[in-house]
């Protein structure tokens, strides 16, 4: 079954210049990642499932007080994390994205 996260709003310290990353500014994260649920399905029990929910506390928590110069080193390393975390998932697809702009945003997927 595909599961889809979307738009976890994470504070983190983020950007080139040193002004940018001097306050957690929010990006969006969202996920999308296959499990097997054939035995949840039969079962109606979360031990037999992944819980989404850690998964979005995970993310919010995951860049702690940890700096970030580029949007892609935040992404590399995120994934590495969920791999990391959640063996069980195989596939991950990860998006984020962030607001520099006025108006509008830049984001990177994989």
């Amino acid at each position: 079954m595909k599961f889809k996260i979307h738009d976890i709003p994470v504070q983190v310290f983020l950007g080139v210049p040193h002004e940018e990353r001097a306050t957690k500014q929010e990006i969006l994260v969202s996920l999308t990642f296959k499990f097997d649920t054939q035995k949840a399905e039969q079962s109606d029990d979360i031990k037999d499932t992944i819980d989404y929910f850690q998964i979005y506390q995970f993310v919010q928590q995951f860049p702690a007080e940890t700096s970030f110069c580029l949007l892609e080193h935040f992404h590399a390393k995120l994934g590495q994390s969920l791999k990391k975390t959640f063996p069980d998932i195989k596939k991950w697809e990860i998006r984020v994205q962030k607001f520099p702009f006025e108006a509008g945003s830049v984001s990177l997927s994989s």
